[in-house]
């Protein structure tokens, strides 16, 4: 949460004001929350290194991943699952930590609130609001699908009597709040001893036909890349929320196996009936999953399970979801009961049903529906183990849209 002390600045330039000009209170949604403290945290960050770029996990010091890169073309990049939604007219804020972000020779690091193409080196089209360390000097990036629309270096930063201490190679605390709908605003600052110090500011009306960035919807993202010199960058923890409420809407989808039972023999196999995932086109839009329905309609006891990931022994049929941006996968599409073998992925509930019954699950887990830096989607399974032989079952999803 943001530390805010009644200082100069605090009283001159606003800074107890959120990007709409609102007073800045504890009022807000969290949409992500990521910290290292006991590990790497892999199951919400997806990794991708190129050439020797490497990362370590550094739990002895500071509980941070330190990105490593040694050569030209080298590069580290950290980018988390999961999107995340922007509001119409709500403000949000991205918080991170990091330390060694100060410049070094011929070595690029950047942390924030962006994405960039699907393929390696992953440098291109970046889309979204960053902190960048290059060239001797560290700035504030906003980047519309490619373009850079603002850039301020360090020695052109707000408020520079209270910026004396900053030394980026400690560990410290970065914010960007941004307003994309109903006024067009970044604010980027920094943590000093006088309290959260805002650095830059942008606003962009008037300034061009096009927004600011293309999706007000992205991942938090770390990155370290060699131009020809060595360098090291420890990636801290981060969060993302939405302030000025607490509650989002969205559109409810649903998909399911329709009007037939899918069977699924083998006593003990787990089987997937039913699978989710975004359209390539569309992972930027957020799935928040609500409840599982389930029939079993044999007298065979189940085990009902949701995952993310894992693999299908056959091939998944994958079909877009009508006024979804959303693919779904129905088990009576493959050929045979073996083909719809399920294993490996990320267990995120679990149930038993009895045979003959009809139940509803609800599901209550911050993890959304991501993808990975490369474009591969994260795929969500609804999976049944039976506990009797020849059992039949039936089973629905629903989740709330956010675009």
């Amino acid at each position: 949460m943001t530390l805010i002390r009644q200082t100069l600045s605090n009283l001159n330039f606003g800074n107890q004001l959120s990007p709409d000009g609102r007073t800045r209170i504890s009022n807000q949604l969290l949409q992500g929350d990521y910290k290292q403290h006991n590990d790497i945290a892999g199951g919400s960050y997806n990794t991708e290194t190129i050439g020797a770029g490497a990362f370590s996990y550094e739990n002895s010091a500071v509980g941070a991943t330190e990105l490593q890169v040694s050569a030209n073309l080298d590069a580290c990049i950290r980018q988390t699952y999961q999107w995340h939604n922007y509001f119409a007219g709500k403000p949000t804020k991205v918080e991170l930590t990091a330390s060694y972000f100060q410049p070094q020779t011929d070595v690029i690091k950047r942390m924030g609130y962006f994405s960039s193409t699907t393929t390696t080196p992953f440098d291109a089209n970046k889309d979204g609001i960053y902190f960048e360390s290059s060239g001797g000097t560290i700035s504030c990036k906003v980047d519309r699908n490619g373009t850079n629309v603002f850039s301020l270096a360090q020695t052109n930063w707000l408020n520079q009597p209270e910026l004396g201490s900053f030394d980026p190679s400690a560990f410290n605390f970065y914010v960007i709040d941004f307003l994309y709908l109903g006024g067009a605003i970044v604010n980027f600052w920094v943590l000093t001893e006088y309290g959260l110090v805002k650095i830059a500011s942008y606003q962009h009306i008037n300034v061009d036909q096009n927004t600011f960035i293309k999706s007000p919807n992205q991942p938090v993202r770390y990155e370290i890349r060699s131009t020809g010199g060595a360098g090291v960058f420890n990636h801290i923890c981060s969060d993302v929320v939405s302030e000025g409420f607490d509650q989002g809407v969205g559109t409810i989808k649903s998909f399911s196996n329709g009007g037939d039972t899918v069977s699924v023999n083998s006593v003990g196999v787990r089987y997937a009936l039913l699978g989710v995932r975004h359209k390539a086109l569309n992972r930027n839009v957020i799935f928040d999953f609500k409840s599982i329905s389930i029939l079993a309609s044999s007298a065979d006891d189940l085990l009902v399970e949701f995952y993310f990931g894992g693999t299908i022994v056959g091939t998944p049929v994958w079909n877009d979801i009508t006024f979804s941006y959303a693919q779904g996968f129905n088990a009576g599409d493959i050929g045979t009961v073996a083909d719809r073998v399920h294993s490996g992925g990320v267990l995120l509930s679990s149930r038993y049903i009895r045979g003959g019954n009809a139940d509803n699950q609800i599901l209550q887990t911050s993890r959304r529906l991501g993808s990975y830096i490369n474009g591969t989607l994260e795929e969500a399974y609804i999976c049944v183990t039976p506990l009797t032989s020849n059992a039949t079952a039936a089973v629905s999803l629903d989740w709330t849209e956010f675009i």
